[in-house]
């Protein structure tokens, strides 16, 4: 396999955590395997007194620092020079803007307060209410155009494949790394110890609060001794959660108040030190919890290897690094049940413990562990079988296929497609019944001319190959396509059918019902057809390959009629196309669906797009991926139909061959 040249773009906001060392195990081993991958950083840490040529003034900044951060990093994003590259990853937002005709994303978040967090991130009182739905609205407008060109999602966590399908209503690909944190062998764990490690960034919404309020209310221990929590890292909370220790040794009557969720989220859903009006309380230190900030890898091993059990109190995490490292030093975990990633690694009894997000859960989880070391040890090996399932091996494979497919590669886990002789239609008869004016029994806006149009392009084509449609409604083309079939040629359909609930235009209707009828009364056989529920966002070419074993001839897109959508299938049905294939695009110049015409001028102007537009008939628009056919095609829409105007043009500096019914002409 030849090796790739690959860029992975990231903002560098002058931390090293948890992703820092996953791309590091990343860059390692995939250069071992023969390609020549490099970090291209992004700066995160400069603030420059102008965003796209616009002076932001520091009153600005103060309505809404968070959106000019995001402002600043994508104009920084768009001025990269990736042009050394062979393909490009993108990683945090918003890198799935990089300037670049072959990008991919290994996603594990999205601008989080912008997305999922935008609810919690006001109620935090670090914007107002009315100025955060405004900036959402922009920021998830400029996401919406730059993950237009990204050819395929990786997610870290079902959590944020869950994220990308709610807000960007696409599908992604599991990605899964194993432990990157440098640890040594693990050591055998004291049955008798009572020290609770907690390891993580204090920043919002860590939830560091949790664990120190759970420290002030664990029972005593078999020993006669309380267990000790121990806090190791950083953050700009660090001066509030130590504040927070202060306060309840002072007035322990306040965890009284915190027995639920919402009641304990007054701990941690505030801006810390920043809260108006916040002062730190200056008392004696509790002794229940003591507070080492960022360590040395030697201070952290240690504190790893004397714990009777580990605490990751987090929200909504993207994946699960504190778990992972855990289970490699064969320590019971406990995590948060809204947790995100933590709860997808960790199953209640069997790898660690599961609780609700209050101190008191917390305790109680705690205290079980230290009193119960059997039920520890149980928990650390079960933790150490599921960490042997997450591999490097596993995580490179994925990451290697989704890089090849980006760069134009085919799709290494679908056989290569054998190219199929060009053969008649094997059902000419109903196929000319159809043609014929039996068309018209099937719902639907075709005319004879396109309809004609089609037949005559497939009888020009020289290959061979099977057809598809996104969008099949009543199946008014998709029954002529499947008609158009030679012997070995198969036709696939995707659509929302019982799924309508995600139409989200409703431009279309797909009833599978409906659509099976009328493919039994135009005469397609059975096993010609292959029909899929399929939100086409969350549709991929290898899936539609896949399907009919080879690729495409004839590719007919008629989805969803926003612009996002265009110009997503566009970009399935051009990576499906067999040689001198054809896309058959549906209301590019509808005047009630301006939308897709945006969907296919974007997608005609992005780097990556091979189509050739050639012909335009009533309300379809022809592409090819082939000069020579495109041609060929050009000569066959020559001929005039009755009724119809018909003219030459040009669109993005392609010939086009136009025909419009002009009644009277």
């Amino acid at each position: 396999m030849t090796g790739l040249k690959l860029g992975i773009v990231k903002p560098d906001h002058g931390v090293s955590g948890g992703f820092e060392l996953l791309l590091g195990g990343l860059v390692d081993r995939m250069n071992d395997r023969g390609h020549t991958v490099s970090v291209v950083p992004v700066t995160a840490t400069e603030r420059p007194p102008k965003v796209f040529d616009y002076p932001i003034a520091p009153v600005l900044r103060e309505w809404h620092d968070e959106y000019f951060r995001y402002l600043e990093l994508l104009e920084a994003t768009r001025r990269l020079d990736l042009s050394g590259f062979d393909v490009v990853c993108s990683t945090q937002p918003p890198t799935y803007a990089a300037p670049h005709s072959r990008v991919f994303s290994l996603t594990y978040h999205q601008y989080r307060v912008f997305y999922d967090l935008a609810d919690e991130f006001v109620a935090a009182g670090f914007v107002s209410a009315q100025a955060h739905k405004v900036a959402t609205e922009a920021v998830r407008r400029m996401d919406a155009a730059a993950i237009d060109g990204n050819r395929g999602f990786l997610a870290g966590s079902d959590t944020i494949a869950g994220r990308l399908e709610r807000f960007w209503n696409i599908g992604s690909v599991p990605y899964r790394h194993p432990n990157v944190t440098r640890l040594p062998a693990p050591k055998s764990r004291d049955r008798s110890g009572s020290d609770v490690v907690c390891v993580s960034r204090q920043e919002w919404p860590k939830r560091t609060e949790l664990f120190v309020a759970a420290m002030h209310l664990t029972a005593a221990q078999r020993g006669g001794d309380r267990p000790t929590g121990h806090l190791v890292g950083g953050g700009s909370r660090s001066a509030f959660v130590e504040s927070l220790d202060h306060e309840l040794f002072a007035a322990p009557d306040i965890l009284d108040t915190l027995g639920t969720a919402d009641e304990s989220g007054r701990l941690w859903r505030n801006m810390g030190i920043f809260t108006k009006g916040w002062k730190p309380v200056v008392d004696q230190p509790s002794g229940r919890v003591r507070f080492h900030g960022s360590v040395s890898e030697r201070d952290r091993n240690r504190l790893y290897a004397e714990a009777a059990c580990i605490v990751a109190p987090a929200l909504d995490e993207d994946y699960g690094l504190t778990v992972l490292e855990a289970w490699q030093q064969r320590r019971p975990i406990i995590v948060c049940s809204d947790g995100g990633g933590l709860t997808e690694l960790v199953t209640h009894g069997v790898n660690g413990l599961v609780v609700d997000p209050t101190p008191f859960a917390i305790a109680q989880a705690i205290d079980r562990l230290c009193n119960d070391p059997d039920l520890g040890d149980r928990l650390a090996e079960g933790g150490a079988d599921s960490l042997a399932e997450i591999t490097w091996d596993k995580a490179l494979d994925t990451f290697e296929q989704a890089a090849m497919i980006a760069a134009g590669g085919p799709d290494p886990t679908v056989a290569a497609p054998q190219p199929l002789p060009k053969s008649e239609p094997q059902h000419r008869n109903e196929l000319m019944a159809y043609i014929d004016g039996g068309f018209n029994a099937v719902s639907g806006w075709m005319a004879p001319a396109p309809i004609d149009a089609i037949r005559r392009l497939s009888e020009a084509q020289t290959d061979g190959g099977h057809v598809a449609e996104i969008g099949i409604h009543h199946g008014q083309l998709f029954i002529l396509l499947a008609l158009l079939c030679g012997a070995d040629e198969r036709a696939v359909g995707f659509d929302l059918f019982e799924n309508q609930d995600e139409n989200i235009d409703g431009s279309g209707l797909g009833d599978r019902e409906q659509l099976e009828k009328n493919l039994i009364d135009a005469g397609v056989p059975g096993d010609r057809v292959l029909l899929e529920t399929r939100n086409s966002m969350r549709l991929q070419p290898a899936d539609v390959q896949g399907l009919v074993g080879g690729r495409v001839r004839l590719f007919s897109v008629d989805g969803g009629h926003t612009a996002a959508i265009t110009t997503n299938d566009l970009w399935v049905a051009e990576r499906t196309l067999t040689k001198g294939g054809i896309v058959i695009l549906d209301d590019a110049f509808n005047t009630m669906w301006p939308g897709v015409g945006e969907g296919m001028h974007n997608y005609l102007r992005h780097r990556s797009c091979n189509l050739i537009p050639f012909g335009i008939v009533d309300n379809k628009t022809f592409f090819t991926n082939d000069a020579h056919s495109a041609d060929l095609y050009r000569e066959v829409l020559k001929t005039p139909y009755e009724h119809h105007s018909l003219r030459q043009d040009e669109l993005y500096g392609s010939a086009m061959i136009c025909s419009q019914f002009a009644p009277g002409h």
